[in-house]
This record gives C-alpha cells, sequence and structure tokens, in this order.
C-alpha cells in the first residue's frame, strides 16, 4: 500500500520558519483511489483582550477598570514614615473612589463605600 503525506504549502513557510504548529493527520481517499495522509492545521483565533480603562489617574497611580476587576494602584516615597505612607496611600484611593462615584462608573462601589 502506497501512502501520501499532503502539507499545505504555508504550514510548510511555517515550520520552515521555526514555528510549532498544532493540528491534527488525517487519512483521506484521493480520487483515483489511494489513500493520502493530509495534515490540516488547527485554524485557532488569537484571544483578544479589550484594554483596561482608566478611571482616575492618582497623584502617584492609577485607577482602571477591566472587564472583570477594578484595578488600584498607588505608590509612596520610601522616606516617609509608616503612618505618613498610611495617610497617603488611603488619600490617593479614597480620591479615586469618590471621582467613580461620581462618574456612576461602577454601580456595585455605591454600597461598599457607604
Amino acid at each position: 500500500m502506497e501512502s501520501l503525506v499532503t502539507i499545505a504549502e504555508t504550514v510548510v513557510k511555517a515550520v520552515r520558519s521555526g514555528r510549532n504548529i498544532e493540528g491534527r493527520l488525517m487519512l483521506v481517499k484521493t480520487e483515483d483511489g489511494h489513500e493520502c495522509i493530509e495534515f490540516r492545521p488547527y485554524n485557532r483565533k488569537p484571544k483578544t483582550r479589550r484594554p483596561d480603562e482608566m478611571v482616575k489617574k492618582l497623584r502617584s497611580g492609577w485607577i482602571k477598570l477591566s472587564a472583570m476587576r477594578l484595578k488600584v494602584f498607588a505608590s509612596s516615597s520610601n522616606e516617609l514614615s509608616a503612618q505618613e505612607v498610611v495617610n497617603d496611600l488611603k488619600g490617593q484611593i479614597n480620591e479615586g473612589l469618590d471621582a467613580i462615584l461620581r462618574d456612576e462608573r461602577v454601580s456595585m462601589l455605591k454600597s461598599f463605600y457607604k
């Protein structure tokens, strides 16, 4: 029994360039009755994610809204005492949360902030 392997030219070019191609091998019959092994690559689409939306720019950080989460980043100077750092970060985060409540972008936070 004679078998041939057929691979699309685009797959061969991708493999020659060093990429790994995932796919499946299929046993198909040609028009003249011969059996042929054919490689068919998976047609996967890249995952797309919308970028995070900037809700509020803080003095030393930001608050962003993603599809699933509310992200808060705040930083403070190393030269401050521990109490000053805590007060500074609390002030920045509260300022950002106030902006969120004013804009009514995240309605869940209203009950949390009361």
